[in-house]
C-alpha cells in the first residue's frame, strides 16, 4: 500500500452525517469514488476504515474541509429553514446544490458576524412589532417609506435589473445581507435565516428576475416575523387564503410593498370581460410600470376587489398552463468575470464588510479572498475597485 494510502481512525457517525447533509446517496458516493457500494457501507458501519485519499475524495465531494470528517462526534447544525406551505419542520429532499447554498449562506452569515463585531458595527435590523405584526399591508407602508424609494423612482428604472439590484441595495442597507446562488428553480425560489445580529437573504439565481424581486420581499416578510423560511415555486400561492398564515402575510407584504394600495385606482381596473390577449396585455404593461410579475398584479386587483376569486382562478390557471408550454430560455455562454459573478452573489454590503476589515487588517488577504469567492489577488483588486464606483 502506499505511503499516502493509510488507513484513518474515524467515526463512522461522523462519515455518515457528512454524507446526509450533503444530500448524496450511498450509491452516489462510491460511483464517485470509484468504490462498491458495499466498501462506503462498510465505512459507514465501521467494519473497514477508509484511507486518507478516500477521506480526502469523499470530503471534496461532501463539499467539507476533509478536517471535518475527523472529528470525533457529528456536530450539532442548524434545522434547514422551515417550509411554512407544507407542513411544520424542517423541509426533507433537498438537492445537494440546495444544501449546499443554504449551508454557504449560513457560513457567510456566521462570517459577517464576526467581522461587524471585530470592526463594532451597530446591528441595524429591526423586527416588526405590534399591529405591523397582523397587518400587511401596513407593514408593507412602513417598510416601504424606511427604504427610501418612492414610486417615481421605481417607474423610472429602465430594467429589471436594475430594480432587483436598487431593492437588493436599500433592504440590505436596513441590516439585511442578500446572497444568490443559482439552485434548482424546481425546489426553491430563495430563503431566509434569522438572527438578530444579521438575518440572511439568499435569492435563487436561476430564477427569473421579477420572481427575485418578489422572493426579496417574501423572504423579508419571514424576517420581519422573526419566522425565516424557504420559498417554494407556485406562483399560485400569492394571495392563496388556503395557505398557512406565515405564507400568507409574507406574500401579500412583498405584493404590498412592490404595488401600494394606493396606486389601483390609477389602473382604470382590469376589464374582466375582454378577450384574453386584451387583458394579458394590460397585465403586462401594468407589470411592467413596477418591474414586477404579472400574477403579482392579478393578486393587488383581487385585493383591491377588481377581479374576483373566480376569475383570478381561471386567469392564473391559464397562465400557468400557458406557461408550461414554453421552452425554457438558454443562458448566455460563458459568464462574468470573477469580481463581478462575486457582487452578484455575495452582494455589496458582504463585500465591503469583507474589504473595510482587510483593510484595517482584521482578515487576511488569504481570508478576504475566501469569504469573498474569488482566487486570484487581481480578482480582490478589481471587486474593491468596483466598490469604489
Amino acid at each position: 500500500m502506499p505511503k499516502s494510502a493509510f488507513l484513518i481512525d474515524i467515526n463512522p457517525a461522523v462519515l455518515r452525517w457528512a454524507r446526509e447533509t450533503a444530500g448524496r446517496s450511498v450509491e452516489e458516493a462510491a460511483h464517485k469514488l470509484g468504490r462498491s457500494p458495499k466498501a462506503v457501507e462498510d465505512w459507514e458501519a465501521g467494519r473497514k476504515p477508509p484511507s486518507w485519499p478516500d477521506v480526502r475524495r469523499l470530503a471534496a465531494y461532501y463539499k467539507r474541509p476533509a478536517g471535518a470528517l475527523l472529528l470525533p462526534e457529528p456536530p450539532a447544525e442548524p434545522d434547514q429553514p422551515t417550509d411554512f406551505r407544507t407542513h411544520p419542520g424542517p423541509r426533507t429532499g433537498l438537492s445537494p446544490k440546495t444544501r449546499l447554498a443554504i449551508r454557504t449562506a449560513r457560513w457567510l452569515q456566521g462570517r459577517a458576524i464576526e467581522l461587524r463585531q471585530e470592526l463594532k458595527l451597530p446591528a441595524e435590523f429591526q423586527p416588526a412589532r405590534g399591529d405591523a405584526r397582523r397587518d400587511p399591508e401596513r407593514l408593507a407602508a412602513n417598510v416601504r417609506a424606511a427604504l427610501g424609494i418612492d414610486l417615481e423612482q421605481q417607474r423610472g428604472w429602465t430594467t429589471e435589473s436594475a430594480a432587483l439590484q436598487s431593492w437588493r441595495n436599500a433592504v440590505q442597507q436596513q441590516g439585511v445581507l442578500v446572497f444568490q446562488f443559482a439552485v434548482p428553480t424546481r425546489e426553491v425560489r430563495g430563503f431566509s435565516l434569522y438572527d438578530p445580529r444579521l438575518p440572511v437573504i439568499a435569492l435563487n439565481q436561476s430564477d427569473a428576475v421579477r420572481a427575485r424581486i418578489f422572493t426579496l420581499f417574501h423572504e423579508y416578510g419571514h424576517l420581519l416575523l422573526g419566522k425565516p423560511g424557504i420559498c417554494r415555486p407556485e406562483e399560485t400561492a400569492l394571495t392563496n387564503g388556503e395557505a398557512p398564515n406565515v405564507e400568507t402575510f409574507c406574500n401579500r407584504f412583498a405584493a404590498a410593498v412592490l404595488v401600494p394600495r394606493a396606486e389601483a385606482p390609477r389602473w382604470g381596473m382590469v376589464d374582466v370581460a375582454r378577450t384574453a390577449e386584451a387583458k394579458d396585455r394590460a397585465f403586462r404593461e401594468l407589470a411592467q410600470r413596477y418591474w414586477v410579475s404579472k400574477y403579482v398584479i392579478l393578486g393587488r386587483l383581487r385585493a383591491a376587489g377588481a377581479v374576483s376569486d373566480v376569475a383570478y382562478g381561471r386567469i392564473s390557471a391559464r397562465w400557468q398552463g400557458e406557461a408550461q408550454k414554453q421552452t425554457p430560455r438558454r443562458g448566455r455562454p460563458g459568464g462574468p468575470r470573477a469580481s463581478q459573478r462575486s457582487l452578484q452573489q455575495r452582494g455589496k454590503a458582504f463585500a465591503r464588510l469583507v474589504a473595510d476589515a482587510r483593510r484595517q487588517g482584521l482578515v487576511t488577504t488569504h481570508d478576504a479572498m475566501t469569504y469573498l469567492g474569488v482566487k486570484s489577488l487581481q480578482d480582490l483588486r478589481e471587486l474593491e475597485s468596483a466598490l469604489n464606483r
